[in-house]
């Protein structure tokens, strides 16, 4: 996943070598870049959305269930209890 970037710079020296100067340098530049990534990158997406959608319906449950239990224990401390 992502992109990677290579660079490199070498200065070389030639003796009696035909056609090349006495002293040059060397320059390059390599990128990798993933091209056909974004199928992934959707299906990634998704599957966190969907996580994020049953996490958010998970508190609301959550949440109810916890202002029931709180109104049942408000309830039977303010009630009275009968005796028999």
């Amino acid at each position: 996943m992502g992109s990677d970037v290579e660079a490199f710079a070498r200065y070389s020296t030639a003796n009696n070598v035909p056609f090349l100067a006495r002293n040059f340098g060397t320059f390059a530049y390599s990128p990798r870049i993933d091209v056909f990534d974004s199928g992934r990158k959707k299906a990634s997406l998704r599957e966190r959305e969907a996580q994020l959608s049953q996490a958010k319906e998970n508190l609301a449950e959550l949440r109810m269930e916890v202002e029931l239990q709180s109104k049942l224990h408000t309830t039977s401390l303010t009630t009275p209890h009968s005796r028999c």
